[in-house]
């Protein structure tokens, strides 16, 4: 947004110097116009002060513009005597800005380029990448996918909304994501391609999009051990989390400090669903959504039960809480029940 703001206030600054030249004569349009130049230069000189470039950077931009600044509108003045000539400039330098300068002003705030070297030019591996989208790009509020042009037609990325389906746009910042793919040619361009839209200015966040799968995780419970925690619950001898964050500790101050909650928390479990069934769950378990109260993995309900499973109930193992009272567990299923998805599905 910032460069927009930039790049307007400058022509704002060179169409109040040029009719300030042409009207020096006329004391009232004058004043008008010299104070158009002075307010569109005060913002100008702003955006600049933060853009978030390098000061030699800043200089550099500040000494084009100044010499643009300081040409044209003497130039365009010297001809003003006739309104022909004089206009015919301005309609002819207008097309130039248009066509061509703008686009000079709107990148003025990219970030050098980064330095090619043998490490990022070398292959890399695209297995564990979306083949129909190896990137999630969020866009900078203010700005849209064909700013991006430059470098989308460079190495014939195809783009395309990442979450469609959003109806309140209001409400999220998800509707700036799009999902790009890269050309099998460009593939070992691809740290090139990401550091080229982040040194753009117009995109806020460039992540790969991985595809992300867990492998089922097997329950042993060890009925021999029995640690001290003052609870039932004939698995916690695996549970080497507790003996790591000291838990008899916690465990000490709720019992001796008689602490309540001022209100339960809800943990939800994004992964392939929870059983909320589970006989070491079900009375810790509060439903979103009926769909996801199913695991054909197992994954999830492993996790939810590490977070909440049900405390001193003689099954399976406890959690942070004795008496349960602390929290209740949820899910939302972001993985398939084979175990797979992609940063964007997730």
């Amino acid at each position: 947004m910032l460069i927009y703001v930039y790049a307007l206030s400058f022509i704002i600054s060179l169409i109040g110097l040029v009719g300030w030249f042409y009207t020096k004569e006329n004391e009232q349009q004058s004043k008008l116009l010299s104070t158009l130049f002075l307010g569109g230069f005060v913002v100008y000189l702003f955006t600049l002060a933060y853009a978030n470039v390098a000061i030699e950077q800043k200089l550099w931009v500040l000494f084009r513009d100044l010499i643009l600044l300081g040409f044209t509108a003497p130039f365009l003045s010297f001809f003003k005597k006739s309104k022909l000539i004089f206009f015919g400039l301005v309609a002819m330098f207008s097309a130039f800005i248009s066509l061509n300068h703008w686009d000079t002003l709107v990148h003025s705030f990219e970030k050098e380029a980064v330095k090619i070297t043998s490490d990022i030019e070398k292959e890399v591996d695209s297995a564990n990448l979306d083949v129909n989208g190896e990137l999630l790009v969020e866009v900078s509020n203010g700005s849209q996918i064909k700013d991006l042009n430059r470098i989308i037609d460079k190495y014939n990325l195809v783009s395309d909304l990442a979450f469609p389906q959003i109806a309140n746009k209001n409400e999220t910042d998800l509707d700036d994501y799009y999902v790009v793919n890269i050309p099998e040619e460009f593939e070992t361009k691809r740290e090139i391609i990401k550091q080229e839209l982040l040194n753009s200015g117009l995109v806020d966040w460039v992540e790969e999009n991985e595809v992300i799968n867990v492998t089922p995780i097997k329950s042993i419970i060890n009925k021999k051990s029995k640690p001290n925690y003052g609870l039932n619950d004939p698995g916690l001898g695996n549970v080497w989390g507790f003996d790591k964050m000291q838990i008899n500790d916690l465990y000490e101050l709720i019992n001796t400090k008689k602490l309540k909650p001022k209100k339960k928390a809800l943990v939800i479990i994004l992964d392939t669903g929870v059983d909320a069934d589970h006989e070491d769950l079900s009375g810790n378990f509060k439903s979103i959504r009926s769909k996801y109260n199913t695991d054909g993995h197992g994954h999830g309900t492993h996790c939810a039960g590490i977070a909440a499973a049900v405390s001193n109930n003689k099954k399976g193992i406890a959690s942070f809480a004795p008496d349960n009272g602390f929290y209740e567990v949820s899910s939302i299923q972001v993985l398939s029940s084979n175990g797979s998805g992609t940063q964007q599905t997730i």
